[in-house]
């Protein structure tokens, strides 16, 4: 039920700007406007910059970053744009 759950983001969500945002644990972002990402961390240490090849890269607005189902986006820091982090279902 998750998936679903998830997908309606009925736990939420939090606009994120350039101030680093950590304690939080986001299953996906989506992309605001023309932004870029300086940390993507997930809640296991995986560099999602690195993993999803976006490191100095400018992102568009509509673009979709999910995370894995084993873990949470934990950190995230972009040095331009914004964002909307959509609350992890637990």
């Amino acid at each position: 039920m998750a998936g679903i759950q998830n997908l309606l983001a009925n736990k939420g969500c939090y606009h994120i700007t350039t101030s680093a945002v950590t304690g939080k644990e986001f299953f996906a972002v989506v992309i605001q406007e023309d932004s870029v990402i300086t940390t993507l961390t997930g809640s296991k240490g995986t560099n999602y910059l690195s993993t999803y090849n976006l490191s100095g890269k400018t992102l568009k607005a509509g673009a979709y970053i999910p995370c894995t189902n084993e873990e949470t986006i934990a950190a995230i820091t972009m040095s331009s744009g914004s964002a909307i982090g959509y609350n992890q279902v637990g």
